[in-house]
């Protein structure tokens, strides 16, 4: 708004400073003054100009227009901050994602470890550590480790606070029962006994024991029971002189009474007669008026009141007469009427059917257009998407403008290129799933050729070791024969050859042991493969807490591979882990059954709560049918005071006094009403103070259960803690100690001594893991019978609630349609202002102001981009315009702003509006 605001500025001072450029940074012409064309005459030099003295508004221009750079280069820089600080908020929202999702992953591999899914937990925990190792994260994980601590540290005064306010409550306590029992004793001297027992109750209940209160209670019960004793007898004095003097008081209000009567008596009459003499004159009026009905009523209640009223009686006479002779003029009047009305209501209706006949044709009309406007704004959405290669959502527009309006330009030639195009874009990539799929295969097929390869060379290698063996033996025999023949002469070529033959053994030995030893290695690194694996397993089930897993691989690894890593260390301490995790398992049951019995408390609480409710209402009820019987009693009384007051100017004494005991009687049972709502009020007092004292009572109770479960917790928890580190120490010192080397033979010799040993394990461990499957499908019956429960009481509640539900979902209808109206309305008016723009700038393309038209076609890019034609003409204005100034650099408009575009603020505005709405 400042940028526009001081572009006007500039444009104003361009019209006071004539031919001064407009910028004192550039000083060619603008657009707006190239655009007039300059005489030849008018170019003068500088000489032949007369001097006149002139202030140069140069100075503050440049100074004006350097402000305004600056303006400009500290926008970017806010714009540069801007962005910087919604990147970090960016950077905040997604760190607080990933923590939100490492949560829900941590929790659901724990819901799975608990129930037995190891390799899916695994996999969950897995996805939770992958989380929080990203780069955006370590900032982010400090800063929680550092808002943990702030927390903790205010955890910590908060406690040192409340011991301090608990002292100080415990110091007020004091005080307030030492003041409370000096009032109390100065009650009990001055013969006050109930106030000063509520007092001393008081203080005992503030500080039990507290000096004398409990000797005082003890008295001052018997010092009541005298005490009250003593005021019954004066009461009863005091009642018999009341019932004297209400006696007398009664006879003088009877005396009273009369004269009061005979007094109403005589003002009724003389306002039975006004009464009387104004509707007399206003039946005659309306008789005057040929309102003869209405007068016949008037003279009627007349005579009811005050009987042959001046002349009420003549007109009574002759008024049925006038009366019927009205009537029969009003129905001829009512039939010329009623024609009249025929005839205007004829021409009245012609009339509107002309109108809605002439309004359908535009609606439809206007209906037409829009329709035909929708169709141009999706069809261009359309292309754009097809353009983009996005085809599923270009069908699905190209298929809306069809159905908005059918045949609307080539939407149906692109509605079938469109089809072509995504069942290509389908086919290449059935075609590339289907080469990836041959690739994997053709590499699973070599790996497995592979795979043979080297069994069958391992098999070769093993059947020549075996032929050299038998090779060997035979030339030991033929040698050890020959040997035999030594004194022979012939023997000698035979020696030579011997000799041969046994170098050629030798290297085949060599050979032997060469291939023997390099079986036993592979043999070895086998083994010990197989060794890794059943210890990473074993520690895996070890930290599912499945130890009896891991008890059995650890003793499977230290019967196939004696004292691998620290095999012999988990095996003594896995019965002490598997105890401690049962610790462990009961703490956390007694933590959900704490969990279950508060929600038990709750709901209790909630059902007490809803009890003392439908109370209330019952007591209020019953107050209300207590206030409406006072009411009647009164009511019954007011009629009983009229009827005795009617019967006594009419001289009848004894009817009169039969009313008087009648309205005597009602005034008791007024009384006694009155009393029993007083009763009532009393005893709902003193209930609500019985209740108020049971429940501080429970709450001390709990309190109390509470402190002793805690800490009993805290004592298991120290017990595990202190149980952990004793483990950790030790198996510390078993790591960091010398492990004894055993020999290969040693080690086959303990393994034929441990197999039995292992066999007896591993069928106790089968009879161990086979009880515990049976206790788990115990538990998940009982589970699944606990879930069918709550599933019906759900079900129950849900059908509660579906009343409420249904008219929260109506009104939210109706919130959404009014919204989308609303949203309808506003996009209408914006449509609106477009196309007066548009229309505008039309008219100033045809009137030759191209430039101006350029501007006006540009702002309806802006709001609109490709409405109706505003880009083509846009870019045409431009292009005649730069044609008449070839001559001048012209800065060519943009067809987008620099900044915030208005199609997006307008937009925005929109969704501002929805919010307020909302």
């Amino acid at each position: 708004m400042r940028f526009i605001f001081i572009l006007l500025l500039i444009r104003i001072g361009s019209f006071a400073w004539g031919q001064e450029p407009r910028s004192a940074l550039d000083n060619t012409p603008s657009v707006e003054t190239a655009a007039v064309p300059v005489p030849a005459s008018a170019v003068t030099p500088v000489a032949s100009v007369p001097t006149v003295q002139e202030p140069a508004p140069e100075k503050g221009q440049s100074s004006y227009v350097y402000d305004l750079k600056k303006l400009i280069i500290q926008s970017r820089e806010n714009i540069k901050r801007v962005n910087a600080k919604i990147k970090e908020q960016a950077v905040i929202k997604r760190n607080q994602k990933r923590e939100e999702r490492a949560r829900e992953y941590y929790q659901r591999g724990i819901q799975l470890t608990d129930e037995g899914k190891l390799d899916e937990a695994r996999e969950y925990f897995e996805k939770a550590v992958n989380i929080t190792e990203h780069p955006e994260m370590t900032g982010y994980i400090k800063e929680s480790e550092r808002r943990l601590k702030l927390q903790e540290q205010a955890i910590k005064h908060e406690e040192v606070q409340r011991l301090k306010q608990v002292q100080q409550d415990d110091r007020f306590k004091q005080e307030d029962a030492q003041n409370a029992y000096r009032e109390a004793v100065a009650l009990y001297k001055e013969k006050k006994y109930k106030a000063a027992k509520d007092q001393f109750e008081h203080v005992d209940a503030l500080v039990p024991d507290y000096k004398a209160v409990r000797s005082y209670l003890r008295i001052l019960d018997q010092d009541i029971i005298q005490q009250e004793a003593l005021n019954i007898k004066q009461q009863k004095v005091e009642i018999e002189r009341q019932n004297k003097e209400a006696e007398a008081a009664r006879a003088r209000e009877k005396e009273v009474w009369r004269k009061e009567v005979d007094r109403k008596e005589k003002e009724r009459k003389t306002q039975v007669n006004e009464q009387a003499d104004k509707v007399y004159n206003e039946a005659v009026a309306l008789y005057k008026d040929r309102k003869f009905a209405a007068a016949k009523e008037k003279f009627q209640e007349v005579e009811w009141v005050v009987p042959d009223y001046k002349a009420e009686r003549n007109y009574l006479k002759n008024i049925d007469k006038d009366i019927a002779g009205e009537e029969k003029r009003m129905a001829a009047q009512k039939e010329k009427d009623l024609e009249k009305q025929k005839w205007e209501e004829e021409v009245a209706r012609k009339k509107e059917e002309t109108q809605r006949k002439a309004l359908e044709a535009q609606k439809e009309k206007e209906h037409r257009r829009q329709l035909e406007d929708e169709a141009q704004f999706v069809y261009q959405a359309a292309l754009t998407l097809f353009n983009k290669g996005i085809l599923d959502e270009a069908l699905e527009k190209f298929n809306d403008v069809e159905k908005t309006a059918p045949g609307f330009k080539s939407v149906r030639v692109y509605i079938v290129k469109t089809a072509q195009a995504a069942a290509r874009q389908a086919r290449q990539k059935v075609i590339a799933d289907e080469k990836t799929k041959r690739d994997a295969e053709e590499a699973q097929r070599r790996q497995l050729a592979q795979d043979k390869t080297a069994k069958e060379k391992k098999e070769g290698e093993m059947k020549e070791a075996k032929t050299i063996e038998e090779l060997a033996q035979r030339s030991a025999a033929l040698y050890k024969q020959i040997s035999a023949l030594t004194d022979d002469r012939y023997t000698v070529t035979a020696k030579r050859k011997l000799s041969k033959v046994e170098d050629v053994l030798n290297n085949l030995k060599v050979q032997k042991e060469h291939l023997l030893r390099q079986m036993r290695e592979e043999e070895e690194r086998a083994h010990r493969a197989r060794a890794a694996q059943m210890y990473d397993e074993g520690i895996v089930a070890l930290r599912n807490r499945d130890f009896d897993g891991a008890k059995a691989k650890f003793l499977e690894l230290e019967n196939t591979l004696p004292d691998y890593k620290a095999t012999r260390s988990y095996l003594r301490h896995i019965e002490q882990d598997k105890e401690r995790a049962g610790q462990q398992a009961v703490l956390e049951r007694t933590r959900a059954e704490e969990a279950r019995a508060k929600e038990l408390e709750e709901q209790q609480r909630r059902e007490e709560a809803a009890r003392a409710a439908a109370e209330e209402e019952r007591k209020r009820q019953l107050r209300q049918a207590q206030e409406e019987e006072v009411r009647g009693l009164a009511e019954k009384a007011s009629i009983l005071n009229d009827d005795i007051l009617k019967l006594s100017k009419e001289h009848k004494f004894d009817e009169a006094k039969a009313k008087f005991e009648e309205l005597e009687k009602v005034v008791v049972s007024l009384k006694a009403t009155k009393q029993a709502m007083e009763s009532d009020q009393a005893k709902e007092q003193e209930t609500k103070k019985q209740a108020q004292e049971n429940t501080l009572r429970l709450k001390e109770t709990r309190k109390a259960a509470q402190e002793k479960e805690q800490a009993h917790q805290r004592k298991l928890i120290n017990a595990l803690e202190a149980q952990k580190k004793e483990m950790e120490n030790q198996r510390r010192q078993e790591r960091s100690g010398p492990k004894e080397e055993l020999t290969p033979k040693e080690r086959q010799r303990k393994k034929y001594l441990e197999r039995e040993e292992q066999r007896k394990q591993e069928m106790e461990r089968r009879r161990q893991e086979a009880e515990r499957l049976e206790r788990e499908r115990q538990e998940r019956l009982k589970k699944i019978d606990g879930s069918r429960k709550q599933k019906k009481k759900a079900e129950a509640k849900a059908r509660e609630d579906a009343g409420s539900k249904a008219e929260l979902d109506a009104q939210a209808d109706q919130m959404r349609k009014k919204l989308e109206a609303e949203r309808a309305v506003l996009r209408k008016q914006l449509e609106d202002r477009v196309e007066a723009i548009y229309q505008e700038a039309v008219g100033l393309y045809k009137a030759g102001k191209y430039t101006e038209a350029g501007k006006k076609f540009n702002d309806v890019q802006d709001i609109i981009p490709d409405y109706k034609r505003s880009k083509d003409l846009m870019k045409k204005s431009i292009q005649l315009s730069v044609k008449s100034q070839k001559n001048i650099p012209v800065a060519v408009p943009q067809p987008v702003l620099h900044g915030v575009s208005r199609n997006k603020a307008v937009e925005g505005a929109l969704d501002r509006f929805e919010s307020n709405v909302r």
